[in-house]
Protein backbone atom coordinates (compact mmCIF):
# COMPACT_ATOMS: atom_id res chain seq x y z
CA UNK A 1 0.00 0.00 0.00
CA UNK A 2 1.28 3.66 -0.75
CA UNK A 3 1.23 5.53 1.97
CA UNK A 4 -1.29 9.00 1.93
CA UNK A 5 -2.38 11.41 4.14
CA UNK A 6 -5.92 9.66 4.55
CA UNK A 7 -3.92 6.42 5.57
CA UNK A 8 -1.53 8.60 8.26
CA UNK A 9 -4.27 9.90 9.50
CA UNK A 10 -5.74 6.21 10.33
CA UNK A 11 -2.89 5.08 11.78
CA UNK A 12 -2.98 7.50 14.57
CA UNK A 13 -6.13 7.01 14.85
CA UNK A 14 -5.21 3.39 15.47
CA UNK A 15 -2.78 4.49 17.91
CA UNK A 16 -5.28 6.28 20.24
CA UNK A 17 -7.68 3.54 20.22
CA UNK A 18 -10.06 5.43 18.25
CA UNK A 19 -11.36 2.06 16.27
CA UNK A 20 -12.04 0.16 19.20
CA UNK A 21 -14.91 -1.73 19.03
CA UNK A 22 -15.88 -0.57 15.05
CA UNK A 23 -16.74 -3.78 13.12
CA UNK A 24 -15.99 -3.78 9.34
CA UNK A 25 -18.33 -4.45 6.51
CA UNK A 26 -18.30 -8.33 7.30
CA UNK A 27 -19.37 -7.66 10.92
CA UNK A 28 -15.74 -8.86 12.53
CA UNK A 29 -14.02 -6.82 14.45
CA UNK A 30 -11.93 -4.00 12.65
CA UNK A 31 -7.71 -4.82 12.58
CA UNK A 32 -5.05 -2.67 11.87
CA UNK A 33 -4.80 -3.93 8.20
CA UNK A 34 -8.97 -3.29 7.87
CA UNK A 35 -8.48 0.32 9.52
CA UNK A 36 -5.43 1.35 8.06
CA UNK A 37 -6.32 1.09 4.36
CA UNK A 38 -6.11 4.63 2.66
CA UNK A 39 -9.71 4.47 1.71
CA UNK A 40 -12.16 6.98 3.84
CA UNK A 41 -15.53 5.09 4.15
CA UNK A 42 -17.84 4.47 7.37
CA UNK A 43 -14.78 2.66 9.81
CA UNK A 44 -12.81 5.91 9.42
CA UNK A 45 -15.56 8.23 9.94
CA UNK A 46 -16.76 6.61 13.03
CA UNK A 47 -12.99 6.66 14.32
CA UNK A 48 -12.88 10.53 13.67
CA UNK A 49 -16.26 10.73 15.42
CA UNK A 50 -14.72 8.84 18.72
CA UNK A 51 -11.29 10.81 18.53
CA UNK A 52 -13.40 13.95 18.63
CA UNK A 53 -15.44 12.32 21.67
CA UNK A 54 -11.82 11.82 23.05
CA UNK A 55 -11.18 15.34 23.07
CA UNK A 56 -9.10 14.88 19.83
CA UNK A 57 -8.87 17.90 17.15
CA UNK A 58 -9.12 16.49 13.56
CA UNK A 59 -9.40 19.15 10.59
CA UNK A 60 -6.98 18.92 6.98
CA UNK A 61 -6.46 15.46 7.38
CA UNK A 62 -3.89 15.26 11.19
CA UNK A 63 -4.78 14.70 14.63
CA UNK A 64 -3.92 16.57 17.21
CA UNK A 65 -4.59 16.48 20.99
CA UNK A 66 -5.78 20.25 22.45
CA UNK A 67 -3.74 21.47 24.77
CA UNK A 68 -5.77 21.75 28.03
CA UNK A 69 -6.27 25.36 29.18
CA UNK A 70 -7.06 27.08 32.52
CA UNK A 71 -9.85 29.64 31.98
CA UNK A 72 -8.85 32.12 35.08
CA UNK A 73 -11.99 33.60 37.11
Amino acid sequence: MKPNNLATLQDQLWKIGAFKGIKDRHGRESTYDTAVDGIEGNMTRTAIANAKKMGYDVSSGTLRKPSKTIEMT
